[in-house]
């Protein structure tokens, strides 16, 4: 909860903690919500992997020739995302023993974070040691790392054609062939594995070539004995039920998606398989519109969708049940979405057509698929037309995907390495096709930016009145005013101290949840200026959620308390951010509407902690904090004493900052009261907040 302050992130412990009895809504603060257990969790990990580095680097000061210490070290900097000193580290440890071993592990180490200079340093390896296997191998799989598939599958021939027992080797080549389409010889590749060393995952992927090239029945066997080796294996229970969809045995594939969805009750891949063959099997003894409804309903939602393979699932089961005008509807949306799929346009158009028709689609002898969009390390292309021809919705959705996807390319282009998704589809990021990908996106984000200016975006109110029903607690909205910033199309939404980022397409608004950003949540304007926003069914940001949130907001000039807790809960959101102009603004505004004891104190202590010493102003933070005193009518209370504090200590004023500490530590109970003790050995120190905090 602490991060609401300028210069709380980083505290461990503080004075700070002791505040929120004293803030508005206290208990409902973004900290406290249990959607940020997984980023808390993020952060634990970091400080262990901070506390292994700071160790490491005490042995290495005390043995500066330890090459184990200098490689651990590299390792913990490459998950830390510090690849330049990762590189450091290896460099140095290369230059104390150039071993070919050595090399070799520093440039497996490297590979994660750049491919090219692991192919750099392994090359040396290979100079000392020309005809050794498993370095040829290794380049190899760095290669491909690369995306340099045909120095990959080179370096695996020299490797094999040394050591020609090395069935790992095999297998990735075979790996490497599958991706390219190469079936036939990737099929060759496994065979020759599996003859040294039979393996689940081999045969799993030896049948995906076999169904791939039409020979289903050899797909069945493989995928039979993958199962057979690993009894967890629930990928080839999947794939061998589309290999008996296939070959026309229906009731089989079916046997075999209904124990995949037992192995994998929320895999979106089975539940879009099977309701998509119980609903269009040629066979009538198979089909079951009722049955394939709802197992599509239970993880893919008609009102939020925006992905047209489910929605044609939906539209299929629809119309095996006869309701032709829902099923039309649905398909209508999935073929305005097919530019995401131009390869399956066709198919999507014709199953448009029989439904219009007052027809049921029967293309069940086909699996229906999440189609990949775009290849490795890609975004799939897209014009400004195609994006103009989207619903308003999914393009508002997917202008703040390709946002999301910019953060997580920047993050790889840093050195770290992010796994984005969308169905059918997982992209890597890492700093070998950062740079591209980021390419990739900003053309991706003109092109929506233009679309969207060309169809307009309605202009919305600065604050809104909001009414909830449905499971909101699981979609962390509540019945809170939402105050509007609005600049072109781009808005944001905050209410209370959440802040959703979002598009304005038309008459519709979709906003990306600030507690999880993947969760685009789109709403309708109304005639009278109401928005009223629909959430999915599940899961919810807590993962708890079992129905949808329905959020409406209504236009509202707020007064009074309303306007001042808005503004307050508003600035300490724009901190989050780092947008101190910002969250000053609203504190100043919040002021002259109402003096509050809470708002003088709030911005006195952004003033004199805030980690950007160019916004610091002791003097300022001072008079902020002696109006709040003024307001509270001299009766102490820990937020103001804390103002206080950090105002004088900003100051350099450390007598009257440690009197004024003594005097909060007196207001709290034995139990509490550590923290602030801590807290007053730094003023004793002669340290003001923030630079404790970079000690």
């Amino acid at each position: 909860m602490r991060r609401i302050f300028c210069f709380l992130p980083a505290l461990a412990a503080g004075v700070l903690l002791t505040l929120l009895p004293t803030l508005p809504d206290a208990q409902e603060l973004p900290g406290e919500d249990p959607a940020l257990t997984e980023f808390l969790q993020q952060l634990e990990r970091q400080h262990r992997l901070e506390d292994e580095r700071h160790e490491l680097t005490q042995q290495i000061r005390a043995q500066p020739r330890n090459t184990s210490a200098l490689f651990q070290r590299a390792e913990i900097n490459i998950q830390l995302g510090k690849g330049e000193a990762a590189v450091a580290d290896v460099q140095l440890a290369t230059s104390i023993n150039d071993d070919v071993d050595s090399l070799a592990k520093a440039a497996m180490i490297l590979s994660g974070y750049s491919p090219e200079k692991g192919i750099e340093i392994i090359d040396k390896a290979l100079q000392k040691s020309p005809r050794d296997a498993e370095l040829l191998s290794k380049r190899g799989y760095i290669h491909n790392l690369a995306g340099n598939q045909e120095a990959a599958l080179a370096d695996f021939d020299a490797s094999l054609a040394i050591t020609p027992l090395q069935p790992e080797v095999r297998a990735i080549k075979g790996g490497v062939l599958l991706q390219r389409g190469e079936y036939e010889a990737a099929i060759q590749s496994f065979t020759k594995a599996i003859a040294i060393s039979p393996h689940s995952q081999i045969f799993y992927d030896r049948g995906y070539c076999f169904k791939e090239t039409g020979n289903f029945t050899a797909a069945i066997a493989d995928y039979t004995e993958a199962i057979r080796l690993d009894t967890k294996n629930a990928g080839a229970v999947c794939e061998r039920g589309q290999a008996h969809q296939l070959a026309g045995n229906y009731k089989r594939a079916i046997e075999d998606y209904e124990q995949c969805l037992e192995d994998v009750p929320d895999g979106a891949q089975p539940q879009l398989q099977l309701s998509w063959l119980l609903a269009t099997c040629p066979d009538e003894e198979v089909r079951d519109g009722n049955r394939a409804l709802q197992i599509a309903s239970e993880i893919f939602d008609p009102k939020t969708c925006r992905f047209p393979e489910p929605l044609s699932a939906l539209a299929a089961a629809y119309a095996e049940l006869g309701n032709y005008f829902e099923a039309e509807r649905l398909q209508r949306r999935a073929l305005a979405l097919a530019v995401l799929n131009p390869e399956a346009r066709n198919d999507y158009a014709r199953w448009l057509r029989a439904i219009q028709s007052r027809r049921p689609v029967r293309d069940g002898s086909t699996p229906l698929q999440f189609r990949e969009r775009g290849s490795s390390g890609q975004l799939p292309p897209l014009s400004v037309e195609d994006a103009l021809s989207l619903p308003a919705d999914v393009l508002g959705a997917m202008y703040l995907e390709a946002v999301n996807f910019q953060q997580m390319a920047t993050i790889g282009a840093g050195g770290g390495t992010v796994n984005i998704s969308i169905p059918g589809k997982e992209i890597q990021i890492n700093q070998s096709n950062a740079s591209s990908l980021l390419q990739d996106i900003e053309q991706r984000q003109a092109v929506y930016r233009q679309a969207i200016h060309r169809r307009g975006s309605r202009l919305l109110s600065e604050a809104y009145t909001s009414e909830t029903s449905g499971d909101c607690d699981g979609w962390a909205l509540e019945d809170k005013p939402v105050l509007v910033a609005q600049e072109a199309f781009s808005v944001e939404l905050t209410q209370g101290m959440t802040q959703h980022f979002g598009v304005v397409v038309e008459s519709t608004v979709v906003f990306r949840h600030d507690l999880a950003i993947q969760f685009m949540i789109a709403g309708e304007i109304a005639k009278d200026g109401s928005i009223t926003f629909l959430t999915p069914k599940r899961p919810g940001v807590r993962g708890t959620a079992n129905d949808r949130c329905v959020l409406t907001l209504k236009p509202a000039k707020l007064k009074g308390d309303d306007i001042v807790n808005a503004m307050v809960d508003r600035a300490i959101a724009y901190q989050r951010t780092q947008r101190y102009d910002d969250s000053l603004k609203d504190l100043e505004t919040a002021l002259q509407i109402s003096p509050r004891p809470e708002s003088a104190a709030l911005k006195a202590i952004l003033l004199a902690t805030c980690e950007d010493k160019d916004f610091r102003d002791a003097r300022k933070a001072i008079k902020a904090a002696v109006l709040a005193r003024q307001l509270t009518r001299d009766e102490d209370n820990f937020l103001t004493l804390t103002a206080l504090v950090v105002a004088y200590a900003e100051a350099g004023d450390f007598t009257k900052a440690i009197a004024f500490q003594r005097q909060l530590i007196d207001l709290l109970p034995s139990d509490q009261r550590e923290p602030a003790i801590e807290d007053l050995r730094v003023l004793e120190g002669g340290k003001p907040f923030h630079d404790a905090l970079a000690q």
